[in-house]
């Protein structure tokens, strides 16, 4: 519940989709204890995915994460859709190791 109040507190103050992003990354990173965590805004087409923020990831992943073809997944990726009504706007990466599991409770908060 405390991520839901600090998410929302989040949301309401940000000032730019890059910092909505960024606070969204660290704060899922924290509750979920994930390896690292990366917002990608879809292309219009759905085609192609930016990174807007990203989160305990080496700047190598960083870098090769940056721009994505629709369809590209590096193992150990976990893509949570993020979506406007029904419109696809963009997903979710959480970087897990193998041995950690995401609980249904904790997937329910992303």
């Amino acid at each position: 519940m405390e991520c839901l109040l600090e998410v929302t507190t989040q949301v309401t103050e940000a000032v730019t989709l890059n910092e909505l992003a960024a606070g969204f990354t660290k704060r899922v990173d924290r509750t979920v204890r994930a390896d690292g965590v990366t917002v990608h805004w879809s292309h219009e087409a759905n085609r192609r995915y930016l990174m807007l923020a990203s989160h305990g990831l080496p700047q190598a992943m960083v870098n090769a994460e940056h721009c994505l073809t629709a369809g590209d997944c590096l193992s150990g990726v976990m893509s949570v859709p993020i979506r406007l009504h029904e419109r696809l706007m963009g997903e979710a990466g959480l970087f897990t190791h193998p041995q950690i599991e995401i609980l249904k409770v904790e997937r329910a908060l992303i």
